[in-house]
């Protein structure tokens, strides 16, 4: 979850106006990108989900360059991809529900994670639907932004301040980034694979911290931002300070990054290919962070890209290891799409319902 999360959202005067009675859109996945998931300001003191039309018109043009690119690399190669059709053809089924339910069991995972973070007790099956809504939104708008400011929505729907709900998405964002960089790092030496990837990563990311904190330690905001600054950083100590909250979230980030090494691992089984565990671990940590830093939703031809890139220089031969990745992403990335859609529904009724 990138820090930029924090200009993810603002009202339009549209948004206003369906509030009060004018029809509301019906395409949920539209209502998303486009900053209407909630026809209803975010409550005091927080942000609504910002108008997405440049984040749209973004996402289309990486998306259409990348599917152009694809398919010109791809000609040479549509004998590999008839054959790894082949692979997922006669993939075992029972392989296939297990990579789908631990692909499906990352939401509830993370919604632990999204209560740790906050003050308040909300129910589980709600924090699971966000989760879900987040996910579908994540399909269509870049670097995760619309996931976030659905997030935030809910959060200042229900009391918190812009501020606090930030601060804890930001916390899940960094709790998260540090574990998977840590993560990645200890399997490439366990692999005995290249360690240029995850210096820069690591790299990347102290920097980033190093330059966060020159600038909370030299700077001296004034008036709402000085307010926000220090609602957010107050906000971020009392869950850092909280050794329950903090085990939780460390928990729920571990168990979603384990979740998805099973689910991939269970999709090598469905296709008959046999890496090894920390192969499998290292290629998900690898194609993931490659997958962070890439324009498209949720990293969209990137990390499949590197995944199979992975696989291949694990020693799986290449119509396998396409066949791998397209099992995996099929039941990680494509399925979940349609109950977000249908929980993206139910949030957002949900939250009309609300005073504003």
């Amino acid at each position: 979850m990138p820090v930029a999360d924090a200009e993810m959202t603002r009202v339009t005067t549209a948004d206003a106006d369906n509030s009060h009675g004018m029809a509301v859109p019906s395409d949920e996945l539209g209502m998303i990108v486009h900053g209407r998931f909630a026809g209803h300001p975010s409550g005091p003191g927080g942000p609504s989900v910002r108008g997405g039309r440049w984040a749209t018109r973004a996402a289309a043009v990486c998306f259409a360059v990348l599917l152009a690119v694809g398919v010109i690399l791809m000609i040479p190669r549509l004998g590999t991809v008839r054959l790894a059709l082949g692979h997922v053809r006669d993939a075992n089924p029972r392989w296939l529900a297990a990579c789908a339910l631990a692909a499906c069991c990352t939401s509830i995972a993370s919604a632990f994670g999204l209560r740790a973070a906050t003050s308040h007790r909300f129910p589980l099956h709600q924090l699971i639907e966000v989760e879900l809504a987040a996910s579908a939104a994540n399909r269509v708008a870049p670097a995760g932004v619309g996931g976030v400011g659905i997030k935030t929505l809910f959060l200042c729907r229900h009391g918190m301040s812009g501020a606090e709900a930030a601060a804890s998405l930001a916390t899940i964002g960094v709790i998260g980034a540090t574990l998977h960089g840590s993560a990645l790092a200890a399997t490439t030496v366990a692999t005995g694979a290249d360690a240029q990837l995850p210096l820069p990563l690591l790299g990347a990311l102290g920097g980033a911290g190093a330059l966060l904190a020159v600038v909370l330690a030299v700077a001296r905001p004034e008036g709402r931002v000085r307010r926000a600054v220090t609602s957010g950083v107050t906000a971020m100590r009392s869950i850092v300070r909280d050794p329950a909250r903090l085990r939780v979230l460390v928990g729920s980030s571990l168990t979603v990054t384990g979740l998805n090494v099973l689910a991939l691992g269970f999709a090598c089984y469905a296709v008959g290919a046999a890496p090894s565990w920390i192969e499998v671990a290292s290629i998900y940590l690898a194609g993931r962070a490659v997958g962070a830093a890439a324009p498209t939703p949720s990293g969209l031809g990137a990390t499949e890209a590197a995944l199979v890139a992975g696989f291949t220089s694990a020693g799986v031969v290449g119509p396998l290891a396409l066949a791998v990745v397209l099992v995996y992403r099929l039941l990680s990335f494509w399925l979940p799409i349609a109950p977000g859609i249908v929980s993206a529904r139910r949030v957002r009724h949900r939250l009309t319902l609300l005073p504003a």
